[in-house]
Formats: C-alpha cells, sequence, structure tokens
C-alpha cells in the first residue's frame, strides 16, 4: 500500500511538473488581464472588438435573437454598449439579404464559453441579450484557456523535434511573451489569430505524431483540428503547405502521406468527414441568412497578385514584421542554422515563409487595418519557432540569443505599454518609428497618428477633385474653429462600391502651438433614415509637423457601400478643436471610386 501511494504521489508530482509552464503562462495572463481591465471602465467594449464583434455575432443571434439577418443582435450590442459602434460586419446582398462577413470558426471555439455565461444569467433571471458582463468574463477566460493550449500545444510539437527540453521551453516562451501573441489573447481576445495559433501548433503536433506512429484517432483529431483551422479564416487553409517543414525531411513526408492514403485503413475517409462535420455549421449558417449552402462573403474584396507589398510587410515601418517585432527576424535568420542540420526542412520553411508573405502582401488591405507587428503572421508564429530554437542552440554562448530575445521582449512589452496609454498608434512613418521610441509617459498620449488607409480593392470607375472652398493661406486662431467645408454626394449607384477620401493640405504651426486636437472630420449621412456618422482624423502624423517648415500632410480615408449603412453625403472639414493656431497654405480633396 506504501509503494502504491509513493508511486502515485511520483506520477501526480511528475505531472504537476510537465504543466507547470502552461501553469505559469495562465497566472501571467490572469495577471496582465487583471491590470488591464481594474481601472478601465470600457474593458467589455474591448473584450469582443472590431471583427470580434463579427465572429462573437454568431452565437446571440443564433441561441438568443434567433434573427440570422443579425439586425436584433446589432440593437443589443448597441444598447448593451451605450454608445454608438459603428456597424463592421453585416453586409446586403444583391437580393437584399443581410448576412455576417466573418467566418463561425470563434464562434463555435467559444460556444463552451457563451453557454457557461448563458447558465449563469439564466439563474439569475434577468433578461439575457447575450452582451452583459458574464458573458464577456466568460468570453475572456476562454480566450487566456486557448492561449494557453496554444502554448501547449507548441511545447509539445517542439519536443517532438527538438531532443534539448531547456531549448524547447526557452524557445516556446519567447514566441509568446516576444511577440504579440499575449497582446491578443489578453487586449484583442476577440480577434481570430491566436485561436488560430492554438490550431496551428495542434496541427503540427499530430502532423509529427501522426507520422512517428499512424492511427485512425489521430487522423480523426487532425480532420477535426483542420476543418476548424478553415472555419476560423479561409486563408488558413494554406496551412496544407507547411507539412513538408512540420515533418522536416522527404522520407517522413512520404510516409506520412502513404500512411494517410492507405485504402485499408480508412484514414483518409476520417479525416474528409471530419473537415465536413466541422464545416456543418458554416453551410447551416449560409443557408440560415441567405438561402444557400455557400456564400463567399468577401466578394467586396480579394488580390492584387501584380502588385504585393512583399517588403514593405516584413521591413517597412508602417507595419513591418520583422521591425515591430524583432525577434521574429532573428527567428528567419534561425533557418541558416537550421540549414547546416536539414537543408531540406530549411528549404521548405523558406519556401513557405516566401509563398505566404507573397499571398498576404497582395491582399488588398495589406496592411491589415494596421494592427501592430502585423496580426495576420499570429499563426505562423508557429513554424518559426523551430527556426527560432535552432537560433538560440547556434551560440556556443547561450547568453548571446536568451539576451537577444529577453531584449526583443522588453521593447514588445514597452510598445504595448506605449499602445494602451495611447502614445502610440498601430501604424508608423520612420520618422514617428524611431522618435517614439523614447516617448513613455502618458502625457505623451496623442503625439504620434497616422491617418492613411490603403486604397479599396477594384478599379477606379469614377474620380472627383475639389479645391479649397477657401481662399489659401488661411489662418486658424482659437477664434476659428472651421474652415474647408466641402460636400459631396454619392451617386445612386454606390452599393458595393468604395469610395477612397485623399485629402493633400499643406500647413504650417505657429509658434509655441501642436496639432493635438486639430482634426479633420467626415461627417456623413443617410438622407432617408437619417442616420448618421461622425469621424473625426487627426491632421498630423507627428504633433509638431510643420513647425520649422511648411509641411505637406496627406490624409487617406475609405468608405464601403454596404448596403447597410447607407450613407450618402458626406461632408468634410478641418475643427481646430483644441483652439490652435496654424495656417493651411493648399487644400485639396480627391475622391476615387473604387468597383470591385
Amino acid at each position: 500500500m506504501i509503494y502504491l501511494f509513493e508511486q502515485f504521489m511520483s506520477t501526480s508530482r511528475n505531472r504537476i511538473i510537465s504543466i507547470l509552464p502552461e501553469v505559469l503562462v495562465l497566472l501571467t495572463l490572469l495577471l496582465l488581464t487583471f491590470g488591464v481591465q481594474r481601472n478601465d471602465p470600457h474593458s467589455n467594449l474591448k473584450i469582443i472588438n472590431s471583427d470580434g464583434r463579427g465572429y462573437y455575432a454568431y452565437l446571440p443571434a443564433t441561441f438568443i435573437q434567433k434573427d440570422f439577418s443579425f439586425q436584433k443582435t446589432y440593437k443589443a450590442e448597441q444598447e448593451a454598449s451605450g454608445v454608438d459602434l459603428k456597424q463592421l460586419y453585416i453586409l446586403t446582398n444583391d437580393e437584399g439579404k443581410t448576412f455576417n462577413k466573418y467566418y463561425p470558426g470563434v464562434a463555435l471555439m467559444q460556444s463552451p464559453a457563451f453557454g457557461l455565461a448563458y447558465l449563469v444569467e439564466l439563474s439569475r433571471g434577468s433578461p439575457i441579450t447575450g452582451y452583459s458582463p458574464t458573458f464577456f468574463l466568460f468570453f475572456q477566460l476562454f480566450s487566456l484557456l486557448f492561449g494557453v493550449l496554444g502554448f501547449y500545444f507548441l511545447r509539445k510539437y517542439l519536443g517532438l523535434v527538438i531532443e534539448n527540453k531547456k531549448i524547447v521551453l526557452i524557445t516556446s516562451v519567447l514566441i509568446f511573451f516576444g511577440t504579440t501573441l499575449f497582446y491578443q489573447i489578453v487586449f484583442t481576445p476577440s480577434l481570430s489569430h491566436h485561436y488560430s495559433f492554438f490550431l496551428f501548433s495542434a496541427f503540427s503536433y499530430l502532423i509529427v505524431s501522426y507520422e512517428k506512429s499512424p492511427s485512425i484517432k489521430k487522423s480523426i483529431l487532425a480532420g477535426i483540428v483542420f476543418g476548424l483551422i478553415l472555419l476560423v479564416r479561409p486563408i488558413n487553409l494554406l496551412v496544407f503547405f507547411a507539412i513538408p517543414f512540420i515533418l522536416g525531411s522527404f522520407e517522413k513526408l512520404k510516409s506520412f502521406f502513404q500512411s494517410l492514403f492507405h485504402w485499408k485503413n480508412f484514414h483518409l475517409i476520417s479525416v474528409f468527414i471530419s473537415v465536413v462535420v466541422i464545416l456543418i455549421p458554416l453551410f447551416w449558417l449560409n443557408y440560415q441568412q441567405i438561402g444557400q449552402i455557400w456564400n463567399w462573403s468577401y466578394k467586396s474584396e480579394g488580390f492584387n497578385f501584380s502588385n504585393p507589398h512583399f517588403f514593405e510587410l516584413l521591413i517597412g515601418f508602417r507595419t513591418g514584421f520583422f521591425v515591430h517585432t524583432p525577434l521574429t527576424f532573428f527567428a528567419f535568420i534561425g533557418l541558416f542554422f537550421l540549414f547546416r542540420k536539414n537543408k531540406f526542412q530549411a528549404i521548405a520553411g523558406l519556401l513557405y515563409f516566401i509563398g505566404i508573405t507573397y499571398i498576404l502582401s497582395s491582399w488588398w488591405s495589406w496592411d491589415f487595418g494596421g494592427f501592430f507587428g502585423n496580426r495576420m503572421y499570429t499563426e505562423q508564429l508557429v513554424f518559426l519557432a523551430l527556426p527560432l530554437a535552432y537560433f538560440i542552440n547556434g551560440f556556443n554562448r547561450k547568453w548571446i540569443p536568451i539576451s537577444i530575445g529577453i531584449a526583443c521582449t522588453i521593447l514588445i512589452f514597452l510598445r504595448l505599454y506605449q499602445l494602451e496609454n495611447g502614445i502610440i498608434q498601430h501604424r508608423f512613418t520612420a520618422e514617428t518609428y524611431f522618435k517614439s521610441l523614447t516617448s513613455i509617459d502618458k502625457e505623451d498620449a496623442g503625439k504620434f497618428a497616422f491617418p492613411r488607409e490603403v486604397s479599396p480593392y477594384g478599379a477606379i470607375t469614377n474620380e472627383w477633385e475639389f479645391q479649397a472652398s477657401e481662399t489659401t493661406p488661411i489662418e486658424f486662431t482659437p477664434e476659428k474653429q472651421f474652415g474647408f467645408t466641402n460636400s459631396f454626394t454619392l451617386p445612386e449607384d454606390k452599393l458595393f462600391k468604395s469610395y477612397y477620401f485623399q485629402f493633400e493640405i499643406d500647413k504650417k504651426l505657429s509658434e509655441g502651438n501642436d496639432f493635438r486636437d486639430v482634426v479633420l472630420v467626415m461627417d456623413a449621412v443617410d438622407t432617408v433614415t437619417q442616420d448618421r456618422l461622425y469621424a473625426t482624423v487627426p491632421l498630423y502624423e507627428y504633433y509638431l509637423e510643420g513647425s520649422k517648415s511648411i509641411d505637406h500632410q496627406l490624409i487617406q480615408q475609405a468608405y464601403f457601400a454596404n448596403g447597410w449603412n447607407n450613407y450618402d453625403v458626406f461632408k468634410c472639414y478641418i475643427y481646430n478643436k483644441g483652439g490652435k493656431s496654424f495656417s493651411i497654405h493648399n487644400y485639396k480633396l480627391t475622391i476615387q471610386e473604387f468597383t470591385p
């Protein structure tokens, strides 16, 4: 009996030790989450935000409002937020039917959290909308859970291909905290990329594990994971082409597909069935929304393969992956260390990375909304982990690569501190990038801006040009608040077209002033419903521009007529909200119409 007890205690202790890194990661994420939300009265608005509003909307629309036009869901969201949230996710097709633009993978993965929150709210007897603090709390907790699971499977995958467990642990921690991965888990939990990171990690682990010992259980699990990968983001399909890199040799690749395609073991059939079962919610939701099981909801968007922004995506100051998450550059360098050990794997990894970058950089919105460090690479961090491990292991003095990793991690934490306190924006110019490095005081908030969006997808079918509505140069003073008003009425056939507003402004600051609280206003109205959109854009990229000489300012903003928000009249003007003194020497507005 004593022997059995000792064996049990030894086994339990070993199991606890084996998952200790995951426990510590979870505690760190919880501390960060508590620190972020403790003094933030608007923390709920950050938990489900941006694209995440569309991902999440499937759950309340399906189980509470039971309205697949999403109009009741959008109304519930508005009422719960207490603010006028801009509509992002509901589109209208040619037949006038509304549908959710986004895919339901995140909603499916978050459905257990939604179910638990629903039961808690049901026990309280209060009206259930899906947008109460209880739902946000469970959503946040499950975001942390999927983050920790991503870390777990990354460590499991690396453990199958690297013998040195210390290198595996160091690499996993650096990938997790030396990039923006943890930031997305804590600060933007409703975006899809850390869910994809978890799935990519699990996929990599299952692929290697299956090749070592094929089984129908592993084939079913791989099919489920691959189905979820597709359901979260369709472009995730490209992970299939990472399999040669994951396996690491032609012999293993051959062995993998021989086992998978062996007709007697039913492994391929089990993968296919698992994928189809996971995709059933997508087909069902499409049918509920538009009456068809297939709906390409990104028809107004697409790729410009003849005009990729390849190097801008990697090393540009705007959102360059290597520039803003420098650890990934050293991971990329690790491919050369890997090449010494395994030429096949290094070449396969390099080709995959080049291919992914080419495709991502060809997307019409190639900066993907300007998320700091380029969010589209988050799931690809799984495939930079192995080169990073070889980079670390390639030095005799391990303190050198580890010190580099720590320095990169400190920089990431500094940048994210700046982001959360409004000191910096997600996008930069070369000037604002270097100027912002030393801005750490909260009073520095508002010094930097980036008021330029990428041009819309499609061909230019119309163009309008407006000159200054007032004689230039003109002086703005604390007494003069408004100027340069232009009004533009969109054409009647505007549906599914995009309009690109480009403002060219030459400006000069008076001594002792800055451009904080000086904005360009875009005031749009739907003349039928009187629904209104009021948006302001900073009239600067660095707040002291034009203090020494006249500065040329370019502001670019896009509007997509999605059939839900039918704004047809735009009024644009400068608003000297802060009562600053400056002069405008030139002002021109060009509006281009893009037809997909």
